[in-house]
């Protein structure tokens, strides 16, 4: 049995002898709440204003590049909604990086 899914083209899983390892049985729930989720997401352009405040940030706090992108699109969108939510992360620098910035953050890893 082949299996091959590719609801956005980036998981492909395919198992050979009807089998799925548990990872890709992982990857593919992960995949499906993802696209369940997708239509309440609020995407945040990643624009001159987010980019500014990711440079201000950086010059802060010690922080990767990706990562003060990141806090500073969630940090531009509490700003402007007036909503603070919390950054959800697996990603233990990343977490540390909104630590410091004295956001709320969820721990997932």
């Amino acid at each position: 049995m082949k299996l091959m899914i590719r609801p956005s083209g980036f998981l492909r899983v395919v198992s050979v002898s009807n089998h799925i390892s548990p990872w890709h049985l992982g990857q593919v729930r992960i995949l499906a709440r993802v696209q369940e989720d997708r239509p309440a997401w609020n995407l945040v352009d990643v624009g001159p204003s987010v980019l500014s405040r990711g440079e201000e940030l950086i010059q802060k706090v010690q922080m990767r590049t990706l990562d003060a992108i990141h806090i500073a699109s969630l940090v531009t969108f509490q700003t402007a909604s007036g909503i603070r939510i919390p950054f959800v992360t697996s990603d233990s620098k990343q977490r540390d990086a909104a630590e410091q910035m004295n956001l709320h953050v969820v721990w997932v890893g």
